[in-house]
């Protein structure tokens, strides 16, 4: 029976086409590297400076060099092949955070930093990626994608990280090992998974070239207004949730025992759940993942407004991981299709679209990076918590306002392919 039901999932995945299988196992290989990377690196930036503030400050030197990324690759990709720069950052977005092992002691400007040097290779992956996706994925077909991208980041997000805590635990424990160690194995492991991604991404046949004219959008469009309002609202509420998260957790609910392993139960159903939905949803069901995706969120934030407890913080947590989950399984679609739409489908002229998304995406974050320091800087933790989760789902509110537009506009258009799961 199960052998049968991989088999049929299987044949489900075969119906990609060649190169987008081979970006597709790729990206597996991102998530699994990253979840082990970024997760641990933000715990350990945490035990060596007995800091919040250092997380957000790394992050928001993350989001900052993000966007010069992708403005440096606009002119990298005049002088070099675009596989010659999208297959070295894939390892390096990633792989450079390594470098924290090289200081002795972490102050926050150091930590800064290193969150650019992160960005800047995040930028040349992701602008090359967000390029690359559309040309080699079909609309139909990225429902179905976004779902499976969902459930392997999600068993990874629980598995990988619980195996790696223990490596910990047990590195303690060594006369001749500590916790730094099993921190380098554990990054060295998401950088082997790294290198494997980039032998997908080197037997991948056509790989697309940008025709950039300009750094910016001459005539912007009504959909794309639409999609900029969205980008910015959206993501502002998705870097709160990412932060805010641990905050809650170390603040005011101390070890997340219980909580973590809700947590983890939940990730893997709601995964599991997403892919299902992948195979069978069509592009018009995306505002309706999105409604459901907001609404948990919204009663959520009014219950902790009217009464900050443990039990109102551990509903967030939940509609947090729930809203998260379910907001990144339609994002990307909405994304694709939103470039694909602009100047009459011509991908190879929209890079000026990719380069704009990423100015409003990294807007929306850095904005609510700063509003996180300054809330906890002004306030105290109980009041500037309250305030900006309160704030970031008024956010998610607005742009699922400019989502419900947008997607009228995305589902007017002619669907030209099939995909039957």
């Amino acid at each position: 029976m199960l052998t049968n039901r991989l088999r049929y999932e299987l044949s489900i995945f075969n119906q990609l086409g060649p190169d987008a299988k081979k970006l597709v196992l790729s990206i597996f290989c991102q998530i699994i590297a990253n979840n082990l990377i970024f997760v641990f690196a933000n715990a350990y930036l945490y035990i060596s400076t007995h800091n919040i503030s250092s997380v957000a400050v790394f992050n928001l030197g993350v989001y900052i060099a993000i966007l010069l990324g992708f403005y440096l690759n606009t002119y990298l990709i005049k002088l070099i092949n675009i596989r010659h720069i999208f297959i070295p950052s894939s390892v390096l977005q990633s792989g450079s955070l390594m470098i924290l092992f090289f200081f002795k002691d972490l102050s926050l400007w150091s930590i800064f930093g290193v969150g650019l040097i992160v960005g800047l290779f995040c930028g040349l992956y992701w602008s090359n990626r967000n390029f690359i996706y559309p040309t080699l994925t079909k609309d139909n077909e990225r429902d179905y994608i976004s779902g499976i991208h969902t459930l392997v980041g999600n068993l990874s997000s629980v598995i990988l990280p619980l195996a790696a805590g223990w490596l910990i635990v047990w590195a303690r424990t060594q006369p001749y090992l500590n916790a730094t160690y099993a921190y380098m194995a554990i990054m060295g492991f998401g950088v082997l998974m790294l290198f494997i991604g980039t032998i997908y991404l080197k037997s991948i046949k056509d790989f697309p070239t940008p025709q950039i004219s300009a750094l910016r959008p001459r005539k912007v469009s009504l959909d794309w207004k639409l999609f900029r309002t969205f980008v910015v609202a959206s993501t502002a509420q998705m870097a709160v949730g990412a932060t805010v998260m641990e905050i809650m957790t170390l603040l005011f609910l101390g070890d997340e025992g219980v909580l973590g392993t809700i947590k983890s139960i939940l990730a893997i159903v709601v995964g599991a759940v997403i892919y299902v939905i992948g195979r069978k949803m069509l592009p018009r069901d995306r505002f309706r993942l999105l409604l459901i995706s907001t609404l948990p969120l919204l009663i959520a934030a009014l219950l902790l407004l009217i009464q900050f407890s443990q039990l109102t913080l551990m509903l967030y947590l939940v509609a947090m991981i729930l809203s998260g989950n379910i907001f990144w399984f339609v994002y990307i679609p909405i994304f694709s299709k939103a470039t694909e739409m602009q100047d009459g489908g011509k991908i190879e002229n929209n890079y000026v679209y990719v380069l704009d998304h990423e100015f409003f995406i990294n807007l929306g974050r850095v904005s609510s990076m700063l509003f996180i320091l300054f809330a906890f800087h002004y306030w105290d933790e109980r009041t500037g918590l309250t305030i900006v989760v309160c704030v970031g789902a008024i956010m998610q509110a607005l742009g699922l306002a400019a989502a419900r537009k947008l997607i009228r506009l995305q589902n007017s258009k002619i669907i030209n392919h099939v995909f039957t799961p």
